[in-house]
């Protein structure tokens, strides 16, 4: 999987983060689901070459590898299917109640699917 180059980002609390590439927002809610288990844990808040930010109905946990499956509308038809290996390296409460936000470096895909998704994120 091709990453971009690194740039710093501060955020809100002013802590420097180093994000891999920009993220791009989707056109489209997308849910997003443990593929070990089949459960939806939520649904894509924006999208990179190297990962995700997914908007969860469960707290997941920071630190822990995930199995993560969802459908890209915007990929060529037919939508393309993405079943690939996650990291998640930071879980945060959203301001809604039961709602979080939580971070994911994508740290397994096939060729087919990196090459699809960085593909995705140029187009948008």
């Amino acid at each position: 999987m091709s990453i971009a180059d690194n740039e710093t980002i501060m955020t809100e609390d002013h802590a420097t983060e180093q994000r891999r590439s920009d993220r791009k927002t989707l056109s489209s809610i997308v849910p997003v689901f443990d593929a070990m288990t089949g459960e939806r844990i939520g649904h894509i808040g924006n999208v990179s070459a190297g990962g995700v930010m997914v908007i969860c109905q469960i707290e997941v946990g920071e630190g822990n590898l995930y199995q993560l499956n969802f459908v890209l509308p915007e990929a060529e038809d037919p939508a393309q299917e993405f079943n690939v290996g996650a990291h998640c390296l930071w879980c945060s409460e959203a301001q809604s109640t039961g709602t979080f936000w939580a971070g994911f470096e994508i740290i397994d895909a096939t060729e087919e699917e990196a090459e699809a998704l960085e593909d995705i994120v140029l187009q948008l």
